[in-house]
């Protein structure tokens, strides 16, 4: 019987996992497929635009370390500008890049896994790794997967739990090249690079030789930072909030607070009545393993003092949940080698059970960014905002810069001028390509889904004779209209509307 229970019980949570991973990949793929067919800028990408090309030199390089607000982001602008090498666009390889950091994410947790017990059952790995796949792809920081200048999120995670691999894996001390590239990886890419400096480098300087020269690295790049240019500071004052702080733990996935003091009390539970044979190693791993459970807090609290005076909608915003979630798979990881110790799978079963049920069911009216939607509806959504803002940067092409913008979208984005003023003296060029009858035309712009590469849009004349995008799903088609139709690497084509 007990045989059994352990072939079923991490069969069908497997079954499961797949259920949900299965659908996020392909939406991810779709995702990513769309984004290089068609690059965009939106809002904080405006930056790209005042950098200096990589071909430029010494001043190229310069351009990488302008701070965006109060950051720099070294690694957002240096695959921003380097397409233009090839003659592609700016930021045609950011979302694909931040994929391939999430398939960096998900290598360097499994070698987390095996490197904490490599004589673990592989049904039982396969579970944890699944349930940290699905965490680690979590469509719910749908902001950071579609928005090219965030891929600096994903770079900070796939840092965090490769520092942690790397630590598992040495036994006195660690190699030179990370006490010597961590510091400048971590401060020059994003204000949560602290974080994850302060957590990796509490725990490496606490269990590991040779103190000395992570300090006088960060010594030095600190003063590097302070010599070069210096963005604008966020308009807010420092301040401290406990519901703000409540709010973003809870905003990573459903039920993320009550899974994570669950999983706390069952590790706890462990610990207190199961006696096991401790060694140094032993908790030398377990403290690594806690990692990223440590920079997910140090993260909110930086966070909740640095932007808790903004109001509390700010604690709910989905580019948080990719550092959060940080949290869950730190937990994953000391319950995994805790389990190890006590030979109970079941533990890891029971965490990565009680993970997947909010999805299982739905639970309604769940705060913050999870109210929206549940698990499959947030991935529609994350590919309706892609092409939402595809949408109107295409607009923006086709009025070469005119303001104000005929764009059904533009309140949501037209803020960002800079954009807008980039299209300015670009002539916008397109096939006059014959007539479609207004059903037709109806129904090729009805039947697009968000993450179609071949594009449709309506068009209707102005009052200056100029015809410009109305719509691109949901518009009604009438006599005299024309339909726009863009394909990858073509010249877009436009048919009029005819009987």
């Amino acid at each position: 019987m007990n045989g059994l229970f352990k072939l079923l019980a991490p069969g069908f949570l497997v079954g499961i996992e797949l259920h949900f991973l299965f659908p996020l990949l392909n939406s991810l793929w779709q995702m990513q497929q769309v984004a290089l067919a068609w690059p965009h800028l939106v809002a904080d990408s405006a930056v790209f635009l005042n950098q200096p090309e990589l071909s430029a030199g010494l001043e190229g390089l310069r351009g990488l370390f302008i701070p965006v607000n109060e950051h720099r982001l070294v690694i957002s602008r240096f695959v921003a500008v380097l397409p233009l090498l090839t003659h592609r666009p700016i930021g045609s390889w950011s979302v694909m890049v931040s994929v391939l950091l999430l398939g960096g994410c998900i290598i360097a947790f499994n070698r987390c896994l095996f490197l904490l017990n490599d004589n673990r059952n592989f049904l039982a790995r396969l579970v944890v790794l699944l349930a940290g796949t699905i965490l680690m792809l979590n469509p719910w920081q749908a902001e950071n997967l579609i928005w090219d200048i965030n891929l600096t999120w994903f770079f900070h995670n796939f840092l965090l739990l490769f520092a942690v691999s790397i630590l598992l894996s040495q036994q006195a001390r660690v190699p030179i090249w990370f006490d010597v590239l961590l510091p400048p990886l971590a401060i020059f890419n994003g204000g949560q690079g602290y974080a994850v400096l302060l957590a990796v480098g509490f725990v490496r300087l606490a269990l590991f030789g040779r103190r000395l020269l992570m300090p006088i690295i960060l010594v030095i790049v600190l003063l590097l930072n302070s010599l070069l240019p210096s963005g604008h500071q966020q308009a807010n004052s420092w301040g401290f909030s406990f519901e703000f702080l409540f709010s973003m733990l809870n905003n990573w996935w459903p039920m993320a607070g009550v899974w994570t003091l669950f999983c706390i009390c069952l590790i706890g539970f462990q610990v207190w009545f199961i006696k096991f044979d401790w060694n140094n190693t032993q908790l030398k791993q377990l403290c690594i393993a806690a990692i990223p459970i440590i920079y997910g807090f140090l993260f909110s609290i930086s966070v909740d003092l640095s932007r808790s005076s903004m109001g509390l909608l700010m604690a709910n915003r989905e580019s948080y949940v990719t550092p959060l979630l940080m949290i869950g798979i730190g937990l994953l990881l000391v319950g995994w080698k805790i389990s190890n110790l006590a030979r109970k799978d079941a533990s890891s079963y029971l965490q990565v059970a009680i993970l997947l049920l909010p999805l299982i069911v739905l639970i309604p009216s769940l705060e913050a960014g999870f109210s929206r939607a549940h698990f499959f509806q947030q991935q529609r959504r994350m590919l309706n905002e892609q092409d939402r803002r595809i949408t109107w940067f295409h607009c923006l092409e086709l009025e070469q810069g005119a303001a104000p913008s005929n764009c059904p979208l533009s309140p949501l984005y037209d803020r960002w001028d800079l954009i807008r003023r980039a299209f300015i003296g670009k002539k916008y060029v397109y096939i006059a390509a014959g007539k479609k009858s207004d059903l037709q035309a109806q129904n090729e712009l009805m039947q697009q889904a968000g993450a179609d590469l071949n594009r449709r849009y309506l068009m209707k004349k102005q009052v200056n004779g100029l015809s410009l995008i109305v719509a691109r799903k949901d518009g009604v088609v009438r006599i005299g209209d024309q339909l726009m139709q863009k394909m990858p690497g073509e010249i877009p084509r436009v048919f009029k509307i005819k009987k």
